[in-house]
């Protein structure tokens, strides 16, 4: 059986989100030493957020935190959206955040409050809060037909395409409950307990998805890459300090530093560049 708390006060109202949405931040063993930092980051950055979960398959402590016991991504989140039910009995919605997308920088909380209004007057089931980009944006692809957009003044809600490749991304993302719990379900009948198999569009099972385009402050992919702290991240200029690039920082180069995380990654790349040119590859 799973490790659970007693249900909390469901009288609390966390500014501008009420009852009926919270906060669901999953991890595993391997990441809880950045909880501390994280947390931290989500008190500076989103004083305001929802009610809070943090669901791991580890041995992380505190009143946020639920620990499960399933093997498989999949099987965790569900025992974690049990747990939100027990303890958020008026939950109807779920915010989903990996923890390596936690905020770097203030959340416009006005605007995801009100993006997330809007979606709920459309009857909408997802809404993706995207990372801002200049490069890579996926509602430019011709198979987005962005004309049948939600829109309410500063704020546009665009229709993803079904053919786009994370249909359903974890990245930064509001669910409605039960949608999310039936398409759960769907996967793991087909044997999909994966995160990267659940992101794929499932034929048959799925409604419209919404994208909230430069919506979250983070860095794109992470702040890990392939199990290390991801290089271009902890030498962006415009990501503020926080506990957690502190952190980031000291594991990458040994320091809190901004220049010697760049310096770091300048000599990274020098390395790299003169190994490719100068050393011979080896011959069959």
């Amino acid at each position: 059986m799973a490790v659970s708390l007693m249900a909390q006060n469901d009288q609390h109202q966390p500014g501008p989100w009420g009852q009926d949405v919270s906060l669901l931040v999953m991890t595993y063993s391997k990441m809880e030493k950045y909880l501390p930092a994280i947390r931290q980051n989500l008190d500076l950055f989103w004083p305001n957020r929802p009610d809070m979960l943090i669901a791991t398959d580890g041995q992380a402590e505190g009143e946020d935190v639920f620990v499960g016991t399933s093997a498989s991504f999949l099987g965790l989140l569900s025992e974690a959206l049990h747990e939100l039910r027990l303890r958020f009995p008026k939950v109807q919605y779920v915010f989903l955040l990996l923890e390596d997308l936690c905020p770097l920088a203030p959340v416009d909380d006005a605007r995801l409050s009100e993006a997330f209004r809007i979606l709920k007057g459309a009857g909408g089931q997802y809404m993706l809060n995207h990372w801002p980009t200049k490069r890579h944006r996926p509602w430019d692809d011709e198979n987005w037909d962005i004309s049948q957009s939600l829109s309410e003044g500063r704020t546009r809600l665009m229709p993803m395409s079904r053919r786009y490749e994370t249909y359903n991304s974890l990245v930064a993302c509001i669910w409605r409950m039960d949608y999310l719990e039936q398409l759960i379900d769907a996967k793991l009948a087909r044997g999909i307990a994966d995160p990267w198999g659940f992101e794929r569009y499932l034929d048959g099972v799925q409604e419209q998805h919404y994208l909230l385009e430069n919506a979250w402050p983070t860095f794109a992919n992470g702040f890990m890459i392939a199990g290390s702290v991801n290089a271009r991240c902890v030498t962006e200029p415009a990501l503020p300090a926080s506990p957690l690039m502190s952190q980031l920082r000291r594991e990458y180069c040994g320091a809190d530093s901004f220049l010697q995380a760049c310096l770091k990654r300048f000599n990274d790349r020098m390395a790299r560049s003169w190994h490719k040119r100068f050393v011979p590859k080896n011959r069959v």
